[in-house]
């Protein structure tokens, strides 16, 4: 029994590569794993006749390992087989060097996380279809509360104007006026025309939009139905230009919205709660920050901040779906989202857009 075929007892696939990628040895589970016959092995000269790393460059992660003698860890990758390219798997995979008879050696150990990926992606799945759920009955109340809000409040509006006609004067009754009265019909007006705006979104109403106007009507709409923000102080850093995007607005605004909920529930107990939302212009993206001073993400729940169903909120207070969601929204709309967070001192969402390039038509010449 020759040095390598004692790796043939170990439970994890495992190959033996020099530092140019040609194979020594595949472990039993490592022909398992990929399927390879022995007529096929006799054959394989690199570690890349075996499969595709699509998103990792192993080459240069063997390399290192080699040259600087250092055990790396990859993160996880996904891997396509050669011999059968359906067949997607999902490893992490580690850089070990070794050495047997004076020469260096690196074992590539394979952890297989193909079916935690999967119960992910059936996840992201159920999350899709629950969030379609959920729009779908959150136009069916606003088209409601619309409804039985907006007739109502024409009567109030209608009566108030003919008292004001008949009674006339200042209109000023123990602090109370005409147009106070006036003034709170249209704010409800506006929480209405808010939530229908919201509730239904439309696939056919991508266009370029003003990020800053949509913006400043997210944070107004947010601390107008929000009491609780009262304590809290508002900061905001808006360029005077426009600045557009593409993609749907009512989706924005969400996005936004979203963050806006978070962070007022960081700012819980917090002394001087602080929410700073800007807006940055840097090499043809678009940047939103919204930025707080509350609480922060605890260090070992930062990795998992984005994953479906992971909340750090007590039982009853989140379902976990909620920045899983924006993730997902913002990709819709060609953008990336970030985040830097310390416990006690705060968190800042960045979310980063592509600027929309507008085509200007040519202009027809003077006949």
């Amino acid at each position: 029994m020759t040095s390598f075929e004692l790796l043939d007892e170990m439970h994890e696939p495992v190959i033996v590569v020099k530092g140019d990628l040609s194979t020594v040895h595949f472990n039993f589970q490592a022909q398992s794993l990929f399927q390879l016959s022995n007529r096929f092995l006799k054959n394989v000269k690199s570690i890349n006749d075996v499969a595709d790393f699509d998103n990792h460059d192993l080459g240069e992660m063997v390399k290192e390992s080699f040259d600087h003698n250092s055990v790396i860890r990859s993160p996880e990758v996904r891997v396509t087989s050669r011999r059968h390219p359906k067949r997607m798997m999902y490893f992490v995979i580690k850089s070990v060097p070794v050495i047997v008879d004076d020469q260096k050696f690196i074992l590539l150990c394979f952890k297989d996380f193909t079916q935690e990926r999967l119960l992910q992606d059936k996840y992201n799945g159920q999350v899709d279809k629950i969030r379609t759920h959920e729009m779908i009955s959150l136009g069916e109340l606003a088209s409601g509360v619309a409804h039985e809000i907006n007739n109502p409040l024409a009567i109030v509006q209608l009566w108030a104007e003919r008292a004001e006609r008949k009674i006339g004067g200042d209109g000023n009754y123990g602090g109370l006026t005409f147009e106070s009265v006036f003034e709170a019909v249209e704010r409800i007006r506006n929480i209405v025309l808010g939530l229908r705006r919201l509730a239904h979104p439309s696939k056919d109403s991508w266009s370029h939009f003003n990020v800053v106007e949509e913006l400043q009507e997210s944070v107004s709409y947010f601390a107008l139905v929000n009491k609780t923000m009262e304590t809290v102080k508002f900061k905001t850093d808006f360029p005077k230009e426009e600045l557009l995007v593409t993609g749907d607005a009512m989706l924005f605004q969400r996005i936004v919205l979203n963050l806006l909920s978070n962070a007022r529930d960081a700012l819980k107990g917090s002394k001087d709660p602080l929410v700073k939302v800007a807006i940055r212009h840097e090499d043809s993206n678009v940047y939103v920050d919204v930025k707080d001073n509350g609480c922060g993400i605890p260090e070992n729940a930062q990795d998992s901040i984005f994953d479906s169903f992971f909340t750090t909120k007590k039982v009853g207070f989140g379902t976990g779906m909620g920045l899983g969601l924006v993730k997902k929204s913002v990709e819709e709309l060609s953008g990336e989202i970030s985040f830097t967070s310390q416990e006690n001192v705060g968190t800042c969402f960045t979310i980063k857009f592509p600027e929309a390039v507008l085509t200007k038509k040519p202009k027809t010449p003077a006949a």
